[in-house]
């Protein structure tokens, strides 16, 4: 991009535009924009810079108001807000083109699978599920709307479409969604619902060398399941390696959250089931980019998931 460009871009945040840094490693998933840039300021402060699809313009402007709030009513809860710009806006106009920007953070590379034996990442990650929670029960001014469907509707919907266009994986995973069927679709109204990231796993937080910098990615934050983001986070460390259940990560984390008393009886006996139907989002991403060994190893996964796991 011109640096005239991306001079006149920043200086709608008042900021004057020093160089870009295509040097540095973006963490998060490219999808989530159409175009992002790390850029440095005439302060040398960086920044990240991030062009958006106007059909999202107002669920990126939701994310941004409440992860804003979220950040004002705790201040030190690990997470990067969006700045407001000269007009007070989270999101500006340019040449036909809509930009926001946040603070770029410097972050360690997470180590696939070793992760899995640091038992101070699971006292973090639990940390700030319940730090979360707090913040959220103090913030009166969050903005709960959503345009995602719910959980069974996503779930059901998603394996009609499979049945019709991939009747053999739909045959591999007929036996988990007539377990979900039975076990979880009737009584997820009757589960208690909160403010949840969404997509919440290792990979969506900027790791320090032994800290959480912060939490990235919220694209599909809103009301949840109270246990939706646990259980996320569990299925992604089992995809990792079946042994993670058994390491000191995992078992960190979910002995932290239970002695902090954080969700209800109800929740918790139904966290196995929640666990298998959010793999079924996962599923869809690899039926999407065709990654047919993801596929084959997803559909395993979900199996051992149905017949071997104990949650106690």
């Amino acid at each position: 991009m011109e640096i005239k460009k991306l001079n006149s871009i920043i200086k709608l945040w008042g900021m004057d535009y020093k160089k870009s840094r295509q040097d540095i490693l973006i963490p998060g998933s490219p999808e989530r924009t159409l175009f992002r840039i790390v850029v440095q300021d005439a302060e040398n402060k960086l920044w990240m810079l991030e062009q958006i699809a106007q059909n999202l313009l107002e669920r990126k402007n939701r994310i941004a108001h409440n992860l804003n709030q979220l950040k004002k009513q705790n201040p030190s809860l690990t997470l990067r807000p969006y700045m407001m710009n000269t007009s007070q806006s989270f999101t500006s106009f340019f040449q036909g083109s809509y930009w926001m920007l946040s603070p770029y953070l410097y972050a360690e590379s997470l180590i696939r699978p070793d992760y899995l034996k640091e038992e101070w990442r699971g006292k973090a990650l639990a940390q700030f599920m319940i730090d979360l929670r707090a913040t959220v029960l103090q913030t009166k001014t969050l903005d709960t709307s959503t345009d995602l469907p719910g959980l069974d509707s996503y779930a059901l919907t998603l394996a009609q479409q499979i049945s019709q266009h991939n009747p053999k994986v739909y045959t591999a995973i007929e036996p988990i969604m007539n377990y979900l069927n039975d076990n979880l679709f009737p009584c997820l109204k009757k589960l208690p619902h909160f403010f949840c990231h969404g997509d919440f796993h290792p990979e969506n937080v900027l790791w320090g060398q032994h800290e959480m910098l912060s939490v990235i990615d919220w694209e599909f934050s809103g009301p949840r399941p109270e246990l939706y983001d646990l259980a996320n986070l569990i299925g992604c460390m089992g995809m990792e390696h079946p042994s993670a259940f058994e390491k000191p990560m995992m078992k960190t984390l979910a002995s932290g959250l239970r002695q902090s008393h954080f969700g209800d009886a109800i929740s918790w006996s139904k966290l196995k089931e929640l666990i298998i139907c959010l793999r079924l989002g996962w599923m869809s991403e690899w039926l999407r980019k065709k990654d047919q060994e993801m596929v084959e190893l997803e559909i395993e996964f979900m199996h051992l998931l149905l017949n071997e796991l104990i949650l106690e």
